[in-house]
């Protein structure tokens, strides 16, 4: 059964950002090579699910794909803005993004529509398990940091949590039979790509390799292991994307955005 999904555009004043936007420098490069790396991974899915459009049957379906598509270029957007606030303080990453896109399309670029919307399946089904634990633990895991920078991993990972099952429907609906998870050698590819390129692009700003106390802020040990097993089971047949909730907290939290409330009044 397909959900709406709700189109909102928050408006993102970068202005000034930090590249240590966080205590912690790991957290830091984490949240930074986020947006550099959502810009492009955003755009190589708005091409691959606007190409399957005109080969998806159900109508329903065929809604709730361009209202993902929409959603997605929003996220891609707001990405950008806060990357190009980090290349006006540091200029020496003016190149960054272009090295990026260059990967996406090393990676993506002679696939097919199979291989690419299997990988969309497999990335969009990991990505709520991390929102989710982001989410419950948002109160420590973002003390001290930049709210505007925190504002925006909150928003879109809400929302990655709205949409996480609209990639997998789409592949199960065009690719019947198909394991999504055969795609999974391909996302590792890409993880370990884009992790390499953005420590080479921030040895000058942060630790080349994420420190120990990259958990450092997270106040709860004991939900990791829960985030590992949705992670792990995510893109196997036995998960069912359905099952998940929205936390109340996310779904009032994007109420209020899409309402016209500051990203960062309606944190709270």
């Amino acid at each position: 059964m397909s959900h709406p999904l709700t189109i909102r555009r928050p408006a993102f004043d970068f202005d000034g950002v930090s590249f240590h936007w966080h205590p912690s420098p790991a957290l830091s490069a984490i949240g930074n090579a986020t947006s550099f790396g959502a810009v492009a991974f955003e755009r190589m899915v708005v091409h691959a699910v606007r190409e399957s459009l005109p080969l998806i049957e159900d109508a329903e379906l065929h809604d709730e794909a361009k209202a993902f598509i929409a959603q997605e270029a929003v996220h891609s957007a707001a990405h950008r803005s806060h990357a190009r606030a980090l290349v006006e303080a540091h200029p020496e990453l003016g190149g960054t993004q272009d090295r990026v896109d260059a990967l996406c399309e090393e990676l993506f670029g002679g696939r097919s529509l199979k291989a690419r919307l299997g990988f969309a399946a497999v990335l969009e089904g990991v990505l709520p398990a991390v929102a989710r634990h982001m989410i419950e633990t948002r109160d420590t895991l973002f003390e001290g940091a930049d709210p505007r920078v925190s504002a925006l991993l909150i928003w879109h990972f809400c929302e990655e949590i709205e949409h996480e099952a609209t990639a997998v429907r789409l592949f199960q609906h065009l690719y019947p039979g198909s394991w999504r998870a055969a795609r999974i050698p391909l996302a590792l590819k890409f993880v370990a790509k884009f992790t390499r390129l953005m420590e080479r692009e921030f040895s000058e700003h942060a630790p080349a390799r994420q420190r120990r106390d990259r958990w450092a802020h997270d106040p709860e040990w004991r939900r990791i292991g829960r985030l590992v097993r949705r992670t792990a089971l995510s893109p196997w047949p036995v998960y069912d994307p359905e099952e998940e909730r929205m936390p109340e907290w996310a779904r009032g939290y994007l109420a209020r955005v899409a309402e016209g409330d500051d990203p960062v009044a309606a944190m709270g």
